[in-house]
């Protein structure tokens, strides 16, 4: 275990670039997603139709929906294309040399966009 509930889950160069790897940590299932150096975290499912992320694919700093394409930007899960109508939930990661580590508790969410009257 490390400081403050952040945990090593796997190495950087273990990780192929735009790669999504599936990780557990307690109760949590969680993917990280790379996209050159850039490396977050986010719950394993769609907020959409629970969709398995890590069978998705990451593209132009997107992660994409592997069943109805939702996409969501890389650097904070926020909705970019619909079929989603939640962002993704968010945990904190950071990359200690080559050790990549994740804390099970989420961030706290961002609310979903809405539409002007």
């Amino acid at each position: 275990m490390q400081a403050h509930g952040m945990r090593r889950v796997c190495c950087l160069s273990e990780s192929r670039d735009g790669g999504i790897t599936k990780v557990s940590l307690d109760d949590a299932e969680i993917v990280i997603a790379r996209d050159g150096a850039t490396i977050n975290a986010f719950a394993a499912n769609c907020p959409h139709a629970g969709a398995p992320l890590e069978q998705g694919v990451v593209c132009h700093r997107r992660l994409v929906c592997p069943w109805h394409k939702a996409t969501f930007a890389l650097e904070d899960g926020a909705i970019v294309e619909p079929p989603a109508l939640e962002h993704l939930i968010r945990h904190p990661i950071h990359a200690d040399g080559d050790e990549v580590l994740v804390s099970p508790r989420p961030i706290d969410p961002v609310p979903p966009p809405r539409a002007q009257p």
